[in-house]
């Protein structure tokens, strides 16, 4: 597993990543749902109704990235409603607020950390660190700096669903080659500066 700077040896840490990658993936879907309702009409605001469901944001494609490199992607993607402004920008900034929202959890759960310094709670942690800055490094859909680079373009934005399919096999083929080469592809760009951050959550 690529979670460093930690080894899962005990059951305890176990559940620390299988937590982390529900509640990191979770997160992540349901923030551009939030980042999309902002700009609703205050007066005409309807009430967020959050999928909880991990099921409808595990991505089965995200599963072996997420074993062999401690990293994936949620499944949801969220439709743009009518009142949303027509401005590439703003459709830029969709993907990447799920990234926002793993750091912000990784600010939530390192508190909870100081409390009770569990296992559980650092590979949780660590976890969400690596989901975030992959989503943030890779310019590859479905990671969201991938999805925020498609957005200029309409005709990608048209066959969003077929452009995240051949990302998915581009990222799972790369993954594999990284991880049975040992070609340390993601290190520098995901597992060093993660080890950096969780070392700094963490106080270590």
């Amino acid at each position: 597993m690529g979670v460093l700077p930690i080894e899962l040896n005990s059951l305890e840490q176990w559940l620390g990543c299988v937590l982390g990658i529900l509640l990191g993936l979770i997160v992540q879907g349901e923030a551009q749902e939030y980042f999309v309702h902002l700009f609703e009409t205050f007066s005409k605001r309807t009430p967020i109704r959050y999928d909880l469901n991990p099921h409808h944001h595990v991505d089965p494609w995200s599963i072996p990235v997420l074993i062999l490199a401690g990293w994936g992607w949620s499944k949801k993607r969220v439709e743009e409603p009518s009142y949303f402004p027509h401005s590439t920008l703003a459709r830029f900034f969709i993907p990447l607020s799920g990234v926002v929202a793993n750091f912000t959890l990784v600010g939530i759960l390192g508190t909870l950390y100081l409390l009770l310094p569990f296992s559980l709670l650092e590979v949780a942690i660590a976890i969400n660190i690596q989901i975030a800055f992959a989503n943030l490094m890779i310019p590859i859909p479905p990671l969201a700096l991938g999805r925020a680079l498609c957005c200029p373009f309409e005709s990608l934005r048209q066959q969003q669903f077929s452009v995240d399919f051949l990302g998915k096999i581009v990222i799972l083929a790369l993954v594999l080659a990284d991880y049975t080469r040992h070609w340390s592809l993601f290190r520098p760009w995901i597992m060093e500066p993660s080890a950096f951050v969780l070392k700094w959550v963490l106080y270590k």
